[in-house]
């Protein structure tokens, strides 16, 4: 997976009882997986980062493990990061 991997936070709302969850759906060109067990967004996109590097989705790191891998940027929604300024948040 050397795709361009996308975290893009959500709310996920239940309209049958009115209830919200929080969490991510987080996709490359490839593949793409979701967690909805948050019970915040974080404010800070490296937070964000972090918190996505444990989800309890384990397909999540996985996708992720590929922005390690190749030493490339990703996107937390609209804003890309590059590499250097992320890099720290993987060790």
């Amino acid at each position: 997976m050397s795709n361009t991997v996308t975290i893009q936070t959500i709310e996920f709302k239940n309209t049958s009882q009115g209830t919200s969850t929080f969490g991510i759906i987080v996709f490359d060109e490839d593949d793409q997986s979701y967690d909805n067990t948050w019970e915040s967004i974080p404010e800070n996109d490296f937070d964000i980062i972090v918190k996505s590097l444990h989800s309890d989705d384990s397909f999540i790191p996985e996708l992720l493990s590929s922005v390690m891998e190749n030493k490339k940027g990703l996107y937390v929604n609209n804003t890309f990061y590059e590499w250097k300024e992320i890099e720290y948040l993987f060790l």
